[in-house]
C-alpha cells in the first residue's frame, strides 16, 4: 500500500483535526498531524491548486516544523 493509500483521512477525521494541524489553515489545505502526513504534505504542496505564493511559501515552513516535530529525515527533500 502506497504512502497515498495510507494518508487518506475520512471527512469525520479531517474535520477533527485543529486549524495548527494543516500547513495551509486558512484554507485547511496538507494536513500534516502526524510523520506520513508531513512527507505527503511536501510532495503535493506544489500541485496543490489555489495557493498563493505566500500560502506556499508559509505552508513549507509549517511543514519544515512539522518534519522537525515527528522527526522526519528531510535530508532529500528538494528546497528543504
Amino acid at each position: 500500500m502506497g504512502i497515498e493509500m495510507q494518508a487518506a483521512l475520512t471527512s469525520k477525521e479531517r474535520a477533527a483535526l485543529t486549524p495548527d494541524e494543516f500547513a495551509v489553515p486558512g484554507k485547511r489545505k496538507l494536513p500534516i498531524d502526524n510523520a506520513e502526513h508531513v512527507k505527503l504534505a511536501w510532495d503535493l504542496l506544489d500541485d496543490t491548486d489555489g495557493l498563493t505564493a505566500a500560502e506556499k511559501r508559509e505552508a513549507k515552513r509549517r511543514i519544515l516544523a512539522g518534519a522537525r516535530r515527528f522527526h522526519v529525515d528531510t535530508s532529500g527533500w528538494k528546497g528543504a
